[in-house]
């Protein structure tokens, strides 16, 4: 497994390489325990959430699955309210029976829709918040 420095210093390049540099942020987290739902995950620091602005696209590619079951789920529990209406989530790998459950019970849980589907290595899906739970 790379370190978080070296996820966050290629995707920073691979961003210059397509003049992307300006349109994202890219924040270094380590994973950290976190609370979610009565269920004990370590998912990434929440520390930067305060500061974060409304996000049009979420791409949800960790962590991996070998830190525990389902381990991409906090991503929308703890981000959904940052997301604005019609924002994407895109998800790698939900070819894969850990991450496919995780889009269903997302999906059960969240306003989304299924955007698309796509038959990449290890699957992929884009989701579109299409309102506020309330």
């Amino acid at each position: 497994m790379l370190p978080d420095a070296v996820f966050r210093q290629t995707t920073l390049d691979y961003l210059a390489e397509h003049s992307l540099a300006d349109a994202a942020e890219v924040i270094e987290a380590p994973l950290r325990p976190v609370r979610v739902d009565m269920t004990d995950w370590l998912w990434y620091d929440t520390v930067f959430l305060n500061s974060l602005p409304p996000v049009d696209l979420l791409i949800v590619d960790g962590p991996p699955a070998t830190v525990q079951s389902g381990a991409r789920y906090p991503a929308l529990p703890l981000l959904f309210d940052r997301l604005r209406e019609g924002a994407l989530i895109l998800i790698d790998d939900c070819g894969r029976s850990q991450d496919a459950a995780v889009v269903r019970r997302w999906l059960n849980e969240f306003d989304l829709a299924v955007v698309r589907t796509a038959a990449t290595e290890k699957g992929a899906a884009v989701l579109r918040k299409t309102a506020d739970k309330g």
